[in-house]
């Protein structure tokens, strides 16, 4: 480590609001990872799995790594949804079957 710090989540958004989180990750020996900011006052004890890192999509044209769907859903419950996530979640709903929400 070069003794820089940062931060470890972004949220980029265009002039129309389309846009995506990113988040930084450890990956550890197993595949799995936890956020960069464990430890901190907010996500203290989240963990991955393999599995749940193995969605992939597309970002102006280039293929990325992301949550699978599952872990997607996961990672939007337990709290009440700002209003911009509501439409994103519906859309995972109509791509990929709303029995993967629940």
């Amino acid at each position: 480590m070069c003794g820089i710090e940062t931060l470890a989540v972004f949220v980029f958004r265009d002039p129309a609001g389309c846009g995506f989180d990113l988040d930084s990750i450890r990956l550890d020996a197993e595949g799995g990872a936890s956020p960069a900011y464990d430890g901190r006052d907010i996500g203290s004890g989240m963990t991955f799995c393999a599995e749940d890192l193995s969605g992939e999509g597309t970002t102006a044209g280039v293929s990325v790594r992301c949550f699978n769907v599952e872990m997607q859903f996961r990672g939007h419950t337990g709290y009440e949804l700002p209003e911009r996530q509501i439409p994103d979640l519906e859309l995972l709903r109509e791509r990929f079957g709303a029995e993967r929400s629940k």
